[in-house]
Parts: structure tokens; C-alpha cells; sequence
């Protein structure tokens, strides 16, 4: 251990400068954490806010489609048009008529679905401007985010709901991509700040 001595007094410098720095990058090290995850707190309600006002505005887009379909219950017109704008915006998109029955799916046939109107979102929907519903879908047996808007004839008579609907699954590696990122960057911030330290 070396010694210094500070008006004729020895002192062993060494040990308490490595417990001070040691305090130091401990505290650091807290702070960069905790800044890390408030972070990817405010990212990921900024993303999943996003993807649902994106849902939104494909529900409102496909309203006049959807109302067409089923006032001429022209449904073959209707499925090509819902495959169409859900193979362009990776969408799954559902229209159910009134009572329940499903007339088109962007991803699969409706002839084999089962009734539909019990489904939350759908419930929620004809009382709600918006029905959302994050589950598994019982249909194809993957976790989606559903986003429903009830179709109404302009006296507000109920003719059924236009329902879309994202994977969570990419949702949540497209989240675990920001959170890579981050963690990398309070990383490479660390060690910037270690090697400004050690000179």
C-alpha cells in the first residue's frame, strides 16, 4: 500500500480512493438504471399508443368499405377488399354483421368462424366509440391486440363491426429492440464516463 504524507502526516491514499470511486460507480451505476427503465417506461406507452391510434385510424378508414358490404352483403367484394388493405398494412381485419356472424377475414375463413358478438371488443365497441381487447385469439391461436368500431346506418342503428387487429408478438420484439438499445447506449455511457475518470 502506498502512503502519502500531508504535513508530516502519513495517510494511506490508495484504499480511500478506491472506496470513494467505488461509491461513485455504485451511485452511477443506480442512476443509470433507474434512467434506463423510466426510459423504456415512457417509450413503450409511446409505442403502444401509437399502435393503437394506427388501429384507429385503419377502423375509421374502413368504415365506408364496411358499411357498403353490409348494407349490399356483398361479401366476396368485402373479403377481397379486407385481404387487400390487410396484406398492405399487415392488419388482420374482421367484419362481422349484426348478431354476430363473420363475413370476411383478412387471414382466414370466415365460413369456419364461430360467432363473434361476444367478443369484448366487439361488446365494448357498440357502446364505446372504440372497443379494444389484447387476448388470444381463439380462431388462429395467436396473442392479438383487437381494435373494433361498431358500422352504423346514419338513424344509429347497429349493422355490425369492422374489427382490426395486430400480433402483439412483433409489438413486443419491436419493444425488446428499444430496450436492447437503450440498455446499450447507458452502457457505452458508462464506459465513456469510466475512461474520462481514469485520466
Amino acid at each position: 500500500t502506498r502512503y502519502i504524507s500531508v504535513t508530516g502526516v502519513q495517510t494511506c491514499a490508495l484504499p480511500i480512493f478506491w472506496k470513494i470511486y467505488s461509491a461513485f460507480a455504485l451511485l452511477f451505476l443506480g442512476n443509470t438504471l433507474l434512467v434506463n427503465w423510466l426510459v423504456f417506461y415512457k417509450v413503450r406507452s409511446t409505442i403502444q399508443d401509437i399502435v393503437v391510434d394506427n388501429l384507429k385510424a385503419k377502423a375509421e378508414f374502413l368504415v365506408p368499405d364496411a358499411r357498403a358490404a353490409l348494407l349490399t352483403d356483398n361479401s366476396q367484394q368485402s373479403a377481397d377488399t379486407m385481404r387487400q388493405v390487410g396484406e398492405a398494412t399487415g392488419t388482420r381485419i374482421t367484419l362481422i354483421r349484426e348478431g354476430g356472424a363473420v363475413i370476411s377475414d383478412s387471414d382466414h375463413d370466415p365460413a369456419t368462424m364461430e360467432n363473434h358478438w361476444a367478443r369484448p371488443e366487439v361488446q365494448q365497441a357498440l357502446v364505446d366509440p372504440f372497443g379494444i381487447s389484447e387476448r388470444v385469439s381463439a380462431t388462429i391461436k395467436e396473442p392479438l391486440l383487437y381494435l373494433a368500431k361498431a358500422i352504423r346506418q346514419a338513424d344509429g342503428k347497429v349493422l355490425g363491426v369492422v374489427r382490426v387487429s395486430v400480433y402483439t408478438d412483433k409489438v413486443k420484439r419491436d419493444l425488446r429492440a428499444v430496450q436492447m438499445t437503450i440498455a446499450l447506449v447507458a452502457l457505452r455511457s458508462e464506459e465513456h464516463t469510466s475512461e474520462l475518470q481514469s485520466h
